[in-house]
């Protein structure tokens, strides 16, 4: 897809979210990566300099709870469009990317890595299970410190999958408040 440069406002019931208003946000078209579900469908098509304004359905478990499962509008501006150029994969390629000599010596790696990730997804699992288990049979008492340091923890990393999408999270107290709050159960289990 292409790489856009873009406005946004969102509106709900008529008032400006700050929050989910944004200028100048970068977006790859055709990834789904912006927090609103199905927005890229609004984008093919529309041109540099085009204005249009969409009414969004937000998902029951979208972030921010006092929007989810509402209708927002959003009337965003496309600024900038760039065609992504995808490179060709070869030898000489890869050599500039990292350490390998080939693209079969990258296919390999990739390989390895995916069957780590794919044994980490269940040992990881296998570790919920069983603390989930635990919790269920056992009352423990979780000092509040840990339970922070886990929601800081959740947040860096939902911030690193935004950033990897394009999207650049702003937030200021308020706003971060409500998130810690999305993910303290998950940080307590």
């Amino acid at each position: 897809g292409d790489m856009i440069n873009m406005d946004y406002i969102s509106l709900f019931e008529g008032n400006k979210i700050d929050k989910l208003s944004f200028e100048n946000r970068y977006l790859l078209v055709g990834k789904n990566s912006m927090i609103f579900p199905e927005f890229d469908q609004h984008l093919i098509g529309t041109l540099k300099n085009e204005q249009k304004k969409v009414t969004l359905k937000l998902t029951p478990d979208f972030v921010y709870k006092e929007y989810a499962d509402k209708n927002i509008e959003v009337s965003f501006t496309v600024k900038e469009i760039k065609n992504v150029i995808k490179p060709e994969l070869n030898d000489e390629f890869v050599k500039t990317v990292g350490e390998f000599s080939s693209v079969d010596d990258l296919r390999a790696r990739l390989s390895e890595i995916i069957k780590d990730e794919k044994q980490n997804g269940i040992d990881n699992k296998n570790s919920t299970t069983l603390i989930e288990e635990l919790i269920k049979r056992n009352d423990f008492y979780v000092p509040e410190s840990l339970v922070n340091a886990q929601i800081d923890a959740m947040i860096k990393e939902s911030q690193k999958d935004y950033k990897m999408k394009g999207i650049n999270i702003n937030s200021n107290k308020e706003e971060i408040g409500e998130v810690k709050e999305f993910y303290r159960e998950g940080a307590i289990k």
